[in-house]
């Protein structure tokens, strides 16, 4: 990634049916259904000029009558979520065709990008999602979560897998110096406050892909209950504190000077930035 590139963010959503795998049954129905809470997303993106990509697991696209029209009403931009959002097969090749299959049926087309659930890509992962014909990837976090994921080799910036820019990872906002996951989430975990002193120290990626989730918008007062004593605690912190979050982030990018757009934009732009390179190397 050059650094002469301007500073571009996207806003994501995943659109997924549990709480990071930790509830089994599929409690999510009034949270996918929450008619108010796609309207509000639909207003923060027509307002401010922020269009929303989002990741949506293929199977829901087969359960939930009307998903579909939804994502189409409110997002700029949809991607693939894994099909079943499982863990154990993020990105096993069943999952990524079937979820295919799935988004085919439901947008007439096939997805540009892809997320595993939990940042669980591999490199045989990179290698079907380029034979697939994905164009991007958005599943890394250069971060840390003890028993999921450790990508603080990764880089924070977004890169071509193994240097072909016909696949593009884009990476999930970290602040760069401090690995700190950028997200709805956590600014809804650690707050605003915490974050504006944060940002001073760990700087932001010039590419800064912000992820949120209908969960972080809307109290899932189904599967909160059925959540481990700990995340219980930690989802119920602040829990009507997600939207107010997301603005802020939102409100801080575009502040420093950042231009959002969409994912499939982002990618086409670092793939440019990357020919460029090859053609003054």
């Amino acid at each position: 990634m050059s650094s002469r590139m301007n500073k571009i963010a996207c806003l994501t959503l995943d659109v997924e049916a549990d709480h990071h795998d930790l509830v089994a049954p599929r409690l999510f129905t009034q949270v996918l259904n929450d008619g108010e809470t796609w309207a509000w997303l639909a207003h923060l993106s027509a307002s401010q000029g922020v269009p929303i990509t989002a990741f949506v697991v293929g199977e829901l696209l087969e359960t939930q009558a009307g998903l579909a029209a939804r994502l189409k009403e409110t997002c700029a931009e949809v991607g693939l979520h894994s099909f079943s959002h499982r863990p154990a097969t993020a990105d096993s090749l069943e999952e990524i065709r079937r979820g295919k299959a799935a988004f085919r049926a439901a947008f007439g087309h096939d997805p540009a990008g892809y997320r595993a659930p939990l940042g669980l890509i591999t490199k045989r992962g990179w290698e079907r999602l380029r034979a697939e014909g994905f164009a991007y990837d958005s599943s890394i976090y250069p971060s840390v979560r003890p028993g999921r994921f450790n990508g603080l080799v990764r880089p924070t910036e977004p890169w071509c897998v193994a240097g072909d820019p016909s696949l593009v990872e884009l990476p999930l906002a970290t602040l760069p110096r401090l690995r700190l996951i950028l997200s709805a989430s956590y600014v809804k975990l650690l707050g605003t406050g915490a974050y504006r002193a944060l940002l001073a120290i760990g700087g932001l990626p010039d590419v800064a892909v912000i992820d949120c989730h209908l969960h972080d918008l809307a109290f899932a007062a189904e599967a909160h209950p059925l959540l481990p004593a700990r995340w219980r605690l930690i989802y119920g912190h602040n829990r009507s504190g997600g939207r107010a979050a997301l603005t802020w982030i939102a409100d801080t990018l575009r502040a420093r000077g950042y231009t959002f757009c969409t994912m499939a934009q982002a990618a086409a732009t670092v793939c440019a930035n990357a020919a460029k390179r090859g053609s003054h190397a």
